[in-house]
């Protein structure tokens, strides 16, 4: 335990086998304008040089932790940061995720102020091209953890690079479950069941995070590089418009989807457009997350999802998804 006073904001990023992506992350938590934090990196096992890239880093506040049995997925690497946290606020940032500079300090501020038990930030999403160059031109750019109300609702998905949240109020959820005993995403079954218990979770109703999925970017596990994470990092420190252009990209996106839907031509896609909004206003009264029930259809089974994740990243050799410890 560090003798250092308790930080106002522990971050927890968990990681496996991304090391040389490990630099941009934590560069970006350096960035940050809020200066109170400590960093608490907890290794999945990494059969990588993720240790040595850590020894990069000398600033005190950052604390690593190596587990030296591989849990498979997020939720046990996540859980166990929380646990070495000394803070009263958790932040997550997933290892290939990036914060812009001001995301701690906007989502403490907007916590105080709606004296909420988490701050939801909104989040853009550049997502990968089939010609595979990397520039922002012609790139279709997803603009997600935003919504009309103050309130976070279970419709307005928020991946955890989003979150900040009382430590408080992630003990008495229970922390994350294991994915193989979620319908959908751990992350998104952590806030259901936070938002099910009464948590009062708010969006902080600014832009503070880009997100570059794994998810859709096949065997992003097994390369040693990615071109896209030079780039986004490199235009975040360099052009100070590079979060308006993106939203830009991101409005011209949502545009094009208003446009497709009210000229709907399908009886597919004009159901859709009628059901998903009342499904997911309804479902959850029940207990229902309506992503259960696409991810059950999506992926045949409760662990179909981890499944199709881990063999699209290329590291299906962890499918154990936590049952090894």
């Amino acid at each position: 335990m560090s003798d250092r006073p308790a930080p106002k904001v522990s971050i927890v990023m968990s990681t496996y086998q991304r090391g040389y992506l490990l630099r941009y992350a934590v560069q970006t938590v350096l960035d940050q304008t809020m200066t109170d934090w400590e960093l608490i990196i907890v290794d999945d096992a990494s059969p990588d040089d993720t240790p040595q890239i850590v020894q990069e880093f000398t600033d005190p506040r950052i604390r690593y932790f190596r587990r030296e049995q591989n849990f498979g997925e997020q939720s046990g690497p996540n859980n166990f940061g929380v646990e070495q946290a000394r803070a009263p606020w958790i932040a997550f940032l997933n290892n290939d995720d990036l914060w812009f500079p001001n995301h701690l300090e906007v989502g403490l501020q907007r916590a105080i102020h709606m004296q909420a038990d988490g701050v939801l930030a909104g989040n853009v999403a550049p997502q990968p091209r089939a010609d595979k160059e990397v520039s922002l031109e012609g790139t279709a750019v997803d603009l997600r953890g935003v919504g009309l109300d103050h309130d976070w609702r279970p419709e307005v998905y928020t991946p955890a690079s989003s979150w900040l949240i009382r430590k408080s109020s992630h003990e008495q959820v229970g922390g994350w479950r294991p994915a193989d005993q979620c319908s959908f995403e751990s992350s998104q079954d952590f806030l259901f069941r936070a938002y099910r218990a009464g948590a009062h979770f708010v969006l902080s109703q600014r832009v503070t995070v880009l997100i570059v999925q794994s998810s859709n970017r096949p065997d992003s596990y097994r390369k040693q590089s990615s071109p896209e994470h030079d780039y986004y990092f490199q235009a975040m420190q360099e052009d100070p418009d590079f979060r308006a252009k993106l939203l830009e990209r991101a409005a011209y996106l949502q545009a094009n989807i208003v446009f497709r839907t009210r000229f709907a031509s399908s009886t597919r896609e004009i159901l859709a457009a009628i059901i998903s909004p009342v499904a997911y206003r309804t479902l959850p009264r029940f207990g229902i997350h309506p992503r259960a029930l696409k991810f059950w259809w999506n992926f045949r089974g409760r662990n179909g999802f981890i499944r199709h994740l881990k063999e699209t990243r290329g590291n299906p050799e962890t499918l154990t998804t936590g049952k090894n410890q």
